[in-house]
């Protein structure tokens, strides 16, 4: 039976949230992970236990991995809340095989989303060059089924997501038009591939021009269709309004697959999204980089800045910002925070203008934006080499994990085992306030199995409920004092019940198990 326990994580107003939030949160905790060869973590998740899973790919035998098929394999390491390994395991064959996405399913396993260039060991199949390849795990690592997917050129994933039906999306690059890809519209290719929760094709479809196209993410709306970040270099076929050299490239889909709208944003020279979330207003937000001075951006402060996006639901630009310093910035995962505002990732080789506290050549850099993209708070992370963020995610606990690798020996970064180790880093509590009840709402009962009723509450609220990462679940305006809100389509996990109106935003935390 699913139990709700609520932790109580209050925002009174979005001015005390500005206030609250402008020291940047301490590092609670870092971890290097790795041999004396490569590793490199793009993907974690917390998990039910509240410890993590992560992956990227290792190419050690020594140090923390216990084994190597090929010359890369796709890694994945189980920790506890302090970033203890609990178990760790490799996956693959004897060629390159590298990880970039994974997830918990139900049930307590995992399933990644990885390329992999081998035919043998862990893998079944290849159908020519790199493969999409798909594994679950269950709760132990161990393999309960893998799929490759592709065709006679390059196939590589970028992100993978649950969808409602219990089934998987996929984003990938795609260079193959044989096999299971059944067209190609140039160079490469955008290919999204459905599959069920046993991993057989339900559909697929390749999107872009007679240049090169690429997916950088996927996520799920909340009309079950898909939103598709990425880039565009061409100027026909599926690709409309290209700016210049190389186009952020937005694809809105319908549950199955058709375009219901794309976009291109950028200037001149070279843009991209990396991620995308639809916000609770209907709209969507967009993170990643650019290098353009001209056509949607506004500044440009350096060799090329972070870029952050906000539009209308059809994509329409309400407002931009860039950021970073006089160096070069590149920014890679971006999520939602529950008071409606966002946090990102990437790496900073600049200590000016936006950003201060940079330690070497290249650092994990931390930004904190309210609604409107004002920076809160900022942070750079790292040691005198090259440290680069891949991802972040908010942790039950109300702070951030940050994943990404790192080949510093010094300043934030200790305990690496060799050339590139994988480095996790934890940051404190993002909330800033505890225990205080001011402006709250009543949610109960506690625990909860498929109700719970929200009281203390004024007509004309907006209640909406998001998961971890801030994506938007559902919302609805209520005209009356309380409201009783279904439980009962929640899996296990962390969500975030916001209620707000002119006069307050306030937001309840809830762990589902």
């Amino acid at each position: 039976m699913k139990k709700l326990y609520i932790l109580l994580t209050l925002f009174a107003s979005a001015s005390i949230t500005q206030t609250i939030n402008a020291q940047a949160p301490a590092i609670e905790w870092q971890r290097s992970l790795g041999g004396s060869d490569g590793e490199k973590l793009f993907c974690s998740e917390e998990t039910a236990d509240g410890g993590y899973i992560m992956g990227g790919y290792a190419s050690s035998y020594d140090g923390d991995i216990t084994e190597l098929q090929g010359q890369t394999d796709c890694w994945v390491i189980k920790t506890d809340n302090t970033g203890d390994i609990q178990w760790q395991k490799t996956y693959g064959g004897t060629d390159h095989d590298k990880m970039f996405d994974i997830l918990l399913t139900e049930g307590g396993g995992y399933i990644f989303a990885a390329h992999s260039y081998s035919d043998d060991g862990d893998v079944t199949s290849n159908n020519g060059d790199a493969d999409l390849w798909i594994v679950k795990l269950d709760e132990d690592g161990a393999i309960e089924w893998q799929q490759s997917y592709g065709g006679y050129g390059f196939e590589s994933p970028s992100a993978i997501r649950a969808t409602s039906d219990g089934g998987y999306i996929i984003s990938c690059d795609a260079w193959s038009n044989d096999f299971d890809l059944t067209e190609n519209n140039g160079y490469a290719d955008v290919w999204i591939i459905k599959i069920d929760s046993t991993g057989n094709m339900e559909w697929q479809v390749s999107y872009g021009g007679s240049d090169y196209e690429g997916a950088l993410c996927i996520e799920t709306t909340t009309d079950n269709g898909y939103l598709v970040t990425g880039f565009a270099a061409s100027t026909d076929g599926d690709v409309t309004g290209n700016h210049g050299s190389n186009d952020a490239w937005v694809l809105k889909l319908n549950s199955t697959g058709d375009v219901e709208w794309d976009k291109c944003y950028g200037g001149s020279l070279w843009d991209y999204f990396s991620s995308g979330k639809q916000t609770s207003d209907g709209g969507y937000a967009f993170f990643g980089y650019s290098d353009s001075e001209d056509g949607d951006i506004g500044t440009e402060g350096g060799f090329g800045d972070c870029w952050l996006v906000k539009t209308n639901s059809m994509g329409t630009i309400e407002w931009e910002k860039t950021l970073g310093g006089s160096g070069y910035e590149e920014g890679f995962d971006m999520q939602l925070t529950p008071e409606g505002g966002y946090i990102a990732v990437g790496y900073t080789a600049s200590n000016d203008m936006d950003v201060s506290g940079m330690q070497g050549n290249v650092d994990y850099w931390v930004v904190k934006l309210n609604s409107t993209g004002t920076i809160e708070w900022q942070k750079c992370v790292g040691g005198t080499e090259q440290d680069e963020a891949h991802s972040v995610n908010l942790t039950t606990d109300g702070g951030y994990l940050i994943t990404g690798f790192t080949n510093s020996e010094d300043g934030d970064v200790t305990g690496i085992h060799g050339y590139y180790d994988g480095w996790v880093v934890k940051l404190t509590n993002f909330i800033g306030v505890e225990n205080n009840t001011t402006n709250s709402f009543s949610l109960y009962p506690n625990p909860a199995t498929d109700n719970i009723t929200i009281s203390n509450i004024e007509r004309g609220s907006s209640i909406s409920l998001h998961d971890v990462t801030g994506k938007l679940i559902q919302q609805s305006t209520i005209n009356d004092v309380q409201a009783a809100i279904s439980t009962a389509h929640l899996t296990s996990g962390v969500y975030f019940v916001q209620v707000k109106n002119e006069n307050r935003i306030a937001t309840q935390k809830l762990v589902v198990e």
